[in-house]
């Protein structure tokens, strides 16, 4: 292979230079970035620099609707986003693991994604921001580990009898979730196949609190789904390899059977081989893997909301993310595609569900800055 040869001065960034599409979305990259090197010790983050990291972090509309109850420093212009979950990874635990230790099997976390970490983490704080509550009850705090809630807001119905089975939460009037990933997700939005895609070109017209309110979803053009334009796809499990994927002579035999059923009906390409999906993921119908990509839990998320069933019975309506904000390999055409937009037409047949649209926007806050590699040759 011959060796491409550079121009004199030539350099390379540690992360692809971008636009970006707001000052917004920045803010909520440094806030998420801020949190990864408080929580995370520097010999880790040098040592993973092209690590994945994901945050959901709360807007506050205003700073009089933080509780300063919970921090009674003065605060800037910066503190009315605060980041509720934070996850840093890239890998899962692979599934013959699970199996040789059946007696610890659902006690580990087996998807180590940082979108799959950072979801969990903001569970775990809603749960917490509960149970405060619940302890505290109306009561003074005294308990400094007691902090009222900072988020979700109250509801009692009924009267004094049926009141603790009556308890729901909300968000407070004006905060709103904003999910971050430092890398877009993997699956169908690394998927950069059937659709156009275009820069970014930020708006400088939008304030430090504004997003843009203009960005539409645009029905999409299903001109492809047979070459896997919308396929749900998993995480590629090393360890799954023994499963084989259907061989030519299985494939033959199978497509006789389907054209004695109907001589119209062709087998779709997507389903018979995996070359075309991305790197490190397959078709779920190979065996190899057994967890979703994050790009699919994402369009899963955007349908049912970010609490999960368990939290649902305590909450008022689906918590959604009112925008996403993604740095490496974004791609606004693919990303609409993979987190939502292929998802339209879900009916889950209760009102408080449907597919959500979140703004998709890029930043131009790099993880990685550890500066520029010459590549001159």
């Amino acid at each position: 292979m011959q060796q491409q040869i550079h121009a004199r001065g030539s350099v390379r960034h540690a992360e692809k230079r971008r636009r970006g599409t707001c000052e917004f979305a920045n803010r909520v990259a440094r806030a998420s970035l801020d949190a990864y090197e408080r929580a995370v010790p520097e010999t880790y983050r040098k040592a993973n620099r092209q690590t994945c990291v994901a945050a959901i972090v709360a807007h506050f509309q205003s700073n009089n609707n933080c509780d300063e109850s919970v921090d009674p420093a003065p605060r800037t212009v910066d503190d009315n986003l605060v980041v509720l979950g934070l996850g840093v990874g890239t890998k899962f635990l692979a599934h013959s693991m699970l199996v040789q230790e059946q007696a610890g099997y659902g006690k580990r976390i087996r998807d180590g994604h940082a979108e799959v970490l950072a979801r969990r983490a903001f569970q775990r704080h809603i749960i917490e921001e509960m149970r405060n509550d619940l302890a505290l009850d109306g009561r003074k705090n005294d308990d400094p580990m007691k902090i009222p809630p900072l988020v979700l807001e109250r509801l009692d119905r009924g009267d004094e009898a049926t009141k603790a089975a009556e308890i729901r939460y909300r968000l407070k009037p004006g905060v709103s979730l904003h999910f971050y990933a430092s890398s877009a997700p993997c699956g169908n939005a690394t998927l950069k196949k059937f659709v156009k895609m275009e820069k970014e070109k930020f708006d400088e017209s939008l304030g430090p609190d504004e997003w843009p309110s203009d960005q539409v979803h645009s029905p999409l053009q299903a001109h492809s789904i047979r070459l896997g334009q919308f396929s749900l796809l998993v995480k590629k499990d090393s360890s799954s390899s023994s499963v084989e994927p259907p061989t030519a002579v299985a494939a033959d035999e199978d497509n006789l059977r389907v054209s004695r059923q109907s001589k119209r009906r062709k087998a779709w390409p997507c389903r018979e081989r995996d070359d075309w999906c991305p790197p490190s993921c397959s078709i779920v119908n190979f065996g190899m893997g057994t967890i979703h990509s994050c790009s699919d839990k994402l369009a899963r998320w955007n349908c049912l909301g970010l609490q999960g069933s368990l939290l649902m019975t305590l909450i008022e309506e689906p918590m959604y993310m009112t925008t996403l904000t993604i740095g490496r390999k974004f791609s606004r055409a693919t990303c609409q595609r993979a987190v939502c937009c292929r998802a339209e037409g879900y009916d889950a047949g209760v009102d408080k569900f449907a597919v959500n649209h979140p703004v998709l926007m890029e930043t131009n806050v790099y993880m990685d800055e550890s500066g520029t590699h010459d590549m001159s040759g």
